[in-house]
């Protein structure tokens, strides 16, 4: 399956720019270049968050949770971000997931789990 081309493009730049894969980076390398990714996704949509904590066995997990307009009831959609467990957060993902609560009209809550290597 060929590759979608804003993906290529994206892929091309990351290599002209002399970034690594993230596979040969060291996790606080890859950490930071996903950071990066946050000034590529645009301007974040207007909706209300609110930064919460939930309880963990060892510790409080940090939640963001994403509510539309409109009148309730609403369903609710839990998002986990990508990066392998070992990269990204609620910064990286916020502005994609604006846009999933937008689209939807659910409240999403945004999960800022623990990675690894850290926390196996």
């Amino acid at each position: 399956m060929p590759l979608h081309p804003e993906a290529q493009q994206l892929l091309a730049a990351l290599e002209a720019a002399g970034l690594p894969p993230f596979e040969h980076m060291t996790v606080p390398q890859a950490r930071e270049a996903a950071k990066g990714f946050i000034d590529l996704q645009g301007e974040p949509e207007d909706l209300p968050t609110q930064d919460r904590a939930v309880p963990g066995p060892a510790g409080e997990i940090p939640i963001r949770v994403y509510t539309p307009a409109g009148d309730g009831p609403k369903p609710v959609i839990m998002y986990f971000h990508g990066g392998g467990w070992v990269i990204g957060d609620l910064d990286v993902c916020d502005n994609p997931v604006r846009r999933i609560a937008n689209r939807t009209g659910a409240v999403v809550v945004s999960v800022d789990y623990r990675l690894a290597p850290e926390h196996t």
